[in-house]
């Protein structure tokens, strides 16, 4: 029988997209050369819904031993989100323009998230915690 309130759960969930929110659009602007307009805000909220995502998978069927996957998997999807949005295909107006340092900064945390989350996957699969698999 489970006697927790479920409205506590929602709080967590909401406060764990909240969060990274407020985060996003405090430091984003302050560290890159970016306009505050509609997109970024909602480029804003997508990079938070990743992260939301991303704590709730690793709530689910996360292990201390794993979270180095967790962490490369949000840092190449914080990474992907304007790297994505910035491109043109064919002649079509890109959603947001990067300069030079941004694309640079984007692709070295690509670059960064994919090393940590091999690194991590790695060092998980020589353990019993490594996507549920049972140990040697």
């Amino acid at each position: 029988m489970n006697l927790k309130p479920k409205h506590n759960s929602l709080i967590k969930l909401g406060l764990s997209f909240i969060i990274p929110y407020i985060a996003l659009v405090l430091l984003i602007p302050r560290f890159f050369n970016v306009t505050l307009d509609q997109t970024m805000y909602g480029l804003f909220a997508l990079g938070a819904l990743w992260i939301t995502f991303i704590i709730y998978w690793y709530k689910r069927s996360g292990h201390q031993g794993n979270s180095p996957m967790f962490v490369g998997l949000a840092l190449m999807g914080l990474s992907a989100i304007p790297l994505a949005t910035s491109i043109s295909i064919q002649n079509s107006l890109p959603l947001i323009e990067l300069d030079a340092r941004s694309q640079g900064f984007t692709l070295m945390g690509l670059a960064l998230g994919f090393i940590i989350f091999f690194m991590g996957a790695k060092e998980a699969s020589k353990n019993s915690y490594f996507l549920g698999r049972g140990g040697r």
